[in-house]
């Protein structure tokens, strides 16, 4: 008799063990499931805020190479900012129009960089055409001299399409914004030169030319 309720014994408590365990596994499921949302709730807002720190870095990159755009051109206006005796712009050789300017024609070939330190020896600056009257002087300077064309103080190598004068000032404050064929629309062609038909063009900054200084009205003492 025993030996025949073993069996049952046996079957009754498998029975038993295989709820207990689907009891226990619905049990840990139910207990994860809130973790588990609550983990990936934490992730995705970790992740939204990894992507406001990165705008936030790109916007302080671009704040900040603005900043420093700003300072170097500002630098540039103070350093350029220097009055030169009247007595001492004949010695130099420059050529003083009224209502214009005073200009000096260099025939030596520099990189537009070399021109603008050029001209800074002089107390004086690489010319920034400001109306039609100024590109004629300078055209004539041009032309006398047998030459197509030479660097002015203009360029767009901070920003592409951008053209400023070595004040960082736009063309269309400067008051001359005529081209020969056009602004240049090669990442090359970044520095300015008065062509031979008295428009600016676009040349890469380290192809040598001659160059033209200036000292303004205001400049001298």
């Amino acid at each position: 008799m025993e030996s025949n309720k073993r069996p049952a014994y046996l079957l009754l408590s498998l029975i038993c063990l295989v709820t207990l365990d689907q009891a226990a596994a619905t049990t840990d499921a139910d207990r994860n499931r809130p973790y588990n949302n609550s983990t990936s709730n934490h992730l995705g807002n970790i992740l939204l805020e990894l992507e406001k720190i990165s705008a936030s870095l790109s916007s302080i990159g671009y704040v900040n190479s603005k900043l420093i755009s700003n300072l170097r051109e500002n630098a540039s206006r103070l350093y350029d900012w220097r009055c030169v005796k009247v007595a001492d712009i004949a010695q130099l050789g420059y050529t003083c129009t009224s209502g214009i300017g005073c200009h000096k024609f260099y025939l030596a070939n520099l990189t537009w960089n070399g021109a603008r330190k050029s001209c800074r020896k002089d107390g004086a600056r690489l010319a920034i055409i400001n109306s039609e009257n100024e590109a004629k002087v300078l055209k004539n300077l041009l032309l006398e001299n047998y030459q197509f064309s030479a660097y002015v103080g203009i360029h767009n190598q901070f920003k592409e399409d951008e053209w400023v004068t070595v004040f960082g000032d736009t063309l269309a404050e400067t008051g001359y914004n005529r081209w020969s064929v056009g602004p240049p629309k090669i990442s090359k062609a970044n520095c300015g030169v008065l062509f031979e038909d008295g428009k600016l063009l676009g040349i890469p900054c380290h192809v040598e030319r001659s160059y033209f200084c200036e000292i303004s009205e205001t400049a001298t003492c």
